[in-house]
């Protein structure tokens, strides 16, 4: 299990992913969430995820077990930064915006190795992410929360 905080988990090998990590890992002034790699040693049993699911999604885990996947993660990420964030991360909650952000997530997701700063690794793990992403949506259930 983790330890205090929730940790924001990305792929570490996506340099788009990267560049974002590094972003809230910046804007986290008062030190509230760990932001790691998912190939940090150790990071994945602790979690409870498997290197498949993390090459698809990024993940909000938290010490006491919820974990949140792919823009409901994102929300979750911006509600622990405070401040006018928190306010952002409320739209989720609005009708129409969260199929919005969830719909704009998967098209990155599947497109991460043609934005600018991608790497090789992003578009390595394209195929198999194209396979996957509808079973992993099919198991999210309706608060972004995993079963």
């Amino acid at each position: 299990m983790l330890k205090v905080k929730p940790a924001l988990i990305y792929d570490g090998d996506c340099a788009f992913c990267a560049r974002v990590a590094g972003a809230v890992a910046r804007w986290d002034c008062r030190g509230r969430i760990d932001v790691l790699p998912w190939q940090t040693p150790g990071l994945l049993e602790r979690a409870g995820l498997t290197a498949a699911q993390c090459a698809e999604a990024v993940w909000l885990v938290y010490p006491d077990g919820r974990q949140y996947r792919a823009a409901a993660a994102a929300n979750r990420t911006l509600h622990e930064l405070g401040g006018i964030w928190r306010v952002l991360s409320l739209l989720y909650a609005v009708p129409g915006i969260r199929q919005f952000e969830d719909a704009v997530y998967r098209w990155v997701a599947r497109n991460r190795h043609r934005l600018p700063g991608a790497s090789a690794a992003c578009a390595i793990q394209q195929t198999a992410d194209d396979r996957s992403q509808s079973a992993d949506d099919r198991q999210q259930t309706t608060d972004g929360t995993t079963p």
